[in-house]
């Protein structure tokens, strides 16, 4: 067995991936099936000669001990004080973050109620900045809920980075100030990103300087909510991820580097060894940055005592040592990172060797050679995109078309982006006297090419089906049949004609069946999201290519995410803005929704001027009713009534979705056809009026944290605004449930 820990990093994420799914019950079950077997093989002489699957086994059988005892080690502990009310004091782990109107922050807890804990992570939102700086200790009276609790992938990406429970806090917490000389490495690292990100926003654009930092160290949280969108629209986050093309780039021009200035060999690779260790420090030791820093460690050993590095060993030895922390299967970094890089070895790289050879590419001219390099972007995306796409299904629940384009485009690039940002970042934190002359030109080429990818990705991410959006049955239909496809190309890799033609003909039907299902599903579904913005709400409906929008909220990223449920949607403009309030209370980035989208029809509440919205609104139809109904081109049927407060009644297929603007509404008033309703969404918390009603949900915009109740009659659900609530309804169910944002 040529190659023994390629077989065990496969059977170790794969078998701690499935746990991770199906629930711990599902590892006892694993082990005792695989041990059982294992003992069996290993008795028999002809079973114990097959040693791929014996260490296959094996490798399973530790996985399992490993994750078992993790979950009742440190994460079952922990499960005892979600939902409580608990006094916690814990050390600050870095600087706090600001998005979605909050701070966010984590913190290592040490004590709960007064009493020593073993340590977890706490994902904490705070109203007001904290001022406290990492390693400072903060003690504070709050209710800890499970991290993810909404998500499965959501909750297995948290519990990867040891954080277990989320919690919010409207009081400032106590702050105890680190006071020793020596605060701890960890101090320090995120001193130094911080000095990072200043060198860069005094140097470039602050769009741009925020991306920079995102593509240097994978600090993502100064990017734009739109621009961050659009990336991930266009498929190339994987560009604001560290991982091996950041570590290749910088490792492999160090090297040059050292070859031009004659440096000893092994003082080149020892001093690249070095950077590379604290590269992975500074970026916070990822689980994707460890897997492409230990590969590249492992490429410098094998340098330096003059053997053959091999890289699905290295791809083995690095996920054995990231699997150690068992959790670290349900990384979103980590899924990708891995995926991607042993499509890379196993098909992408065999691909373009194949096609090198047989076009001789290396006696061509420069021109050709260009050419060929721009083709091998395109065969690797490919093949990085079949193999990451059952997971973009099963995870995102979307398949990303433009990516390959976007990749050709972008990748020839990074050499120049990583260095250039790299270098201004450095030469910015030291005295401009001595590098003034250097650090401008270095700026300037950084931040044109931080504008020209945010630029890029806004036009690409605006082309229709550069996404199609999944989450029925027939999608994961199409995720099975590409894990077919991924294996018939395995197997005809030998056979570079017929691959080709394969791939070719497989793309083409998978691209038609998708867009197919995808119009099918947006036909005859009507999709509601509740996107709940701090106390105020902006809701959409989506029926087909029919899009209302109920109210804009008063919050920042209100554009972005009526722009996410136009691109669901597959839809191209608005057909009806309903508001229900004056501009400058809970519609108040309604001006600016009617200035960044087509908007067919407004209608508006009594007592506005419908002139000044005229104006805004060019070329929409405003109309000011106290009441109103209509119904859409696919048959969805929409009541607005506004007189006392205002209503809005969505109906589709028997199904009624009621939405009252205040807390204050009586259900007594509304109209008869408007008091039977199966789901309600409430600006606030209901009253006694709608106490009693029948209805599957309840949805509060109370802007309290995300939490989900059972009453007895009904599921109430409260918002945060990292959670969109759902509402499905087709011909022949109804369904609700949430859309976590994703914290990578």
């Amino acid at each position: 067995m040529g190659r023994p820990f390629t077989v065990i990093g496969l059977s170790m994420f794969a078998s701690l991936f499935f746990i991770g799914i199906f629930g711990i019950t599902s590892g006892f079950a694993l082990l005792a099936l695989c041990a059982v077997t294992l003992v069996m093989m290993l008795c028999i002489k002809k079973l114990r000669r097959m040693r791929v699957i014996v260490t296959a086994l094996a490798a399973v059988v530790f996985a399992s001990l490993l994750y078992i005892g993790a979950f009742y080690l440190y994460y079952q502990p922990a499960t005892a004080y979600f939902g409580k009310d608990v006094n916690i004091s814990g050390t600050l782990s870095d600087y706090p973050d600001y998005k979605y109107d909050k701070y966010y922050t984590e913190i290592k807890v040490q004590t709960v109620n007064g009493k020593s804990v073993k340590p977890f992570l706490v994902r904490i939102s705070f109203s007001e900045d904290v001022e406290a700086e990492p390693c400072d200790t903060l003690r504070l009276k709050t209710t800890l809920y499970e991290a993810g609790s909404n998500s499965k992938f959501t909750k297995l990406n948290n519990m990867s980075k040891g954080i277990y429970a989320t919690a919010f806090s409207t009081a400032e917490p106590k702050v105890i100030k680190n006071q020793s000389a020596f605060k701890g490495f960890s101090y320090y690292l995120a001193v130094y990103r911080k000095a990072i990100v200043n060198s860069l926003m005094c140097l470039l654009p602050k769009n741009s300087a925020a991306l920079a930092a995102a593509v240097l160290i994978g600090e993502k949280s100064y990017i734009p909510a739109d621009a961050l969108e659009n990336i991930n629209t266009v498929g190339i986050s994987h560009i604001i991820c560290v991982s091996g093309l950041h570590l290749s780039v910088l490792g492999f021009a160090l090297m040059k580097l050292f070859d031009k200035l004659h440096t000893a060999r092994k003082v080149k690779y020892i001093f690249c060894a070095v950077f590379i260790f604290a590269f992975m420090a500074l970026c916070g030791f990822t689980s994707s940055v460890v897997r492409a820093g230990i590969m590249f460690l492992i490429f410098i050993i094998a340098e330096l005592i003059l053997a053959e590095p091999d890289s699905l060993n290295s791809l083995g030895i690095a996920t054995v040592l990231i699997l150690l922390n068992p959790f670290a299967a349900g990384n979103i970094g980590f899924i990708f990172s891995f995926t991607a890089t042993f499509s890379i070895i196993t098909a992408g790289s065999k691909a373009c060797a194949a096609l090198k050879e047989k076009w001789s590419v290396n006696s061509r001219k420069r021109f050709v050679r260009f050419a060929f390099s721009l083709l091998e972007i395109i065969i690797i995306s490919i093949c990085v995109n079949a193999f990451c796409m059952p997971f973009s299904i099963l995870i995102f629940k979307k398949i990303s078309f433009i990516s390959i384009i976007a990749n050709v485009f972008i990748l020839p690039l990074a050499s120049a982006l990583l260095i250039s940002c790299g270098l201004t970042a450095v030469l910015g934190m030291l005295p401009l006297g001595i590098f003034g002359v250097a650090v401008y030109p270095l700026a300037f080429v950084g931040a044109s090419l931080c504008s020209y990818i945010l630029h890029l990705t806004k036009v690409l991410s605006a082309v229709p089906f550069s996404n199609l959006y999944t989450g029925t049955l027939p999608f994961f239909i199409l995720g099975a049949v590409s894990l077919l496809v991924i294996a018939g190309c395995v197997l005809l890799m030998k056979n570079t004609k017929r691959l080709i033609s394969v791939c070719a003909v497989s793309a083409v039907l998978f691209f038609i069946t998708s867009v197919f299902l995808s119009f099918q599903q947006n036909q005859n579904t009507l999709t509601v999201r509740i996107h709940s913005l701090k106390n105020s709400v902006c809701i959409t409906a989506a029926l087909g290519n029919d899009f209302v929008l109920v109210d804009a909220g008063n919050h920042a990223y209100t554009c972005q995410k009526v722009k996410e449920s136009l691109f669901h949607s597959s839809s191209n403009n608005i057909d009806y803005f309903l508001i229900s309030s004056s501009a400058r209370n809970k519609s108040g980035r309604s001006e600016t929704i009617l200035r960044s989208f087509e908007v067919e029809n407004v209608v508006l509440p009594p007592g506005i001027d419908t002139d000044l919205y005229q104006q805004s609104a060019q070329p929409a139809t405003v109309t000011a009713k106290q009441y109103t109904s209509f119904t859409t081109k696919n048959g969805m049927r929409i009541f607005y009534y506004n007189v006392k407060f205002c209503a809005v009644y969505l109906y589709y297929n028997g199904t009624g979705v009621l939405y009252v603007n205040t807390p204050e509404a009586e259900l007594s008033v509304l109209p008869e056809h408007m008091r039977t309703f199966d789901y309600l969404i409430c600006g606030g918390k209901i009253n006694k009026s709608f106490s009693n009603v029948s209805a599957n949900a309840i949805i509060e915009i109370s802007g309290e944290a995300s939490s989900r109740k059972d009453t007895g009659t009904q599921n109430v659900y409260a918002t945060d605004s990292l959670n969109d609530i759902i509402i499905n309804i087709s011909k022949q169910s109804s369904t609700i449930g949430r859309e976590s944002a994703w914290q990578q």
